[in-house]
């Protein structure tokens, strides 16, 4: 009879052992499963056309600047479902004119033209929606390196003495709040402000520093695979 019993309690353990482990391995599954989905939900890319309105602008009598619109694109990847991280590449123009100054023995006129290519990566919260709701607000930070390209002509003083154009580089960070709104399985709009801080190595016409607020919109792009 204790032979019986014990035959019996070592089939019951090979028998455990043989099933708990597969049923852990199960659990373990079903609990990484809501997050592989949710790091899916987050995947997408998109574009944002926006205003950089600058603190800083050149001083001096006449002289004139002109901004042109932020461009953006960005990439997206799934942390959880309420983190991402973004990786953003954006580029702005700003063109000053600097008029001729004390007659025939003064600075000519000269024009100043500034191309910046910033480029951060940074993570996004939605702190109160998951990849499920149609309607998320967010927030954003994030730090990068900036390419910055100069080009100018004429003798102003923004303009280098006679003109010149070079590339110099520059690091920042930004920030920006906002709404996402998915109208569709894959496609959605996006609305929001932003700050942004560049300090760039060495004079890029006129200044090493660009900040400033702005607002931006675009198409957002949900990966389905």
């Amino acid at each position: 009879m204790s032979a019986r019993m014990h035959a019996g309690f070592m089939v019951a353990i090979l028998a455990l052992g043989t099933t708990v482990p597969g049923g852990a391995q199960d659990v373990a599954k079903t609990q990484s499963e809501p997050e592989a989905r949710a790091n899916m939900a987050r995947r997408g890319a998109g574009v944002n056309l926006g205003t950089w309105s600058l603190l800083d602008t050149p001083s001096g009598t006449g002289v004139r600047t002109s901004d042109s619109p932020l461009l953006e694109g960005y990439f997206r990847k799934g942390i959880d479902k309420h983190l991402a991280l973004e990786t953003t590449v954006g580029i702005w123009r700003r063109e000053i004119e600097t008029p001729a100054t004390g007659g025939l023995g003064g600075s000519p006129a000269a024009t100043t033209s500034a191309i910046l290519l910033p480029q951060f990566t940074g993570l996004k919260l939605y702190p109160f929606t998951t990849p499920d709701d149609a309607f998320e607000p967010y927030v954003s930070a994030g730090v990068g390196f900036t390419l910055g390209f100069q080009s100018g002509s004429g003798g102003g003083a923004l303009g280098g003495g006679g003109g010149g154009s070079g590339i110099i580089p520059g690091v920042g960070a930004g920030g920006g709040v906002g709404v996402e709104w998915r109208f569709s399985t894959a496609f959605g709009l996006a609305a929001g402000a932003h700050y942004t801080y560049i300090h760039f190595f060495q004079d890029l016409a006129g200044t090493q520093m660009y900040r400033g607020l702005g607002v931006k919109a675009g198409l957002t792009y949900r990966f389905q695979y």
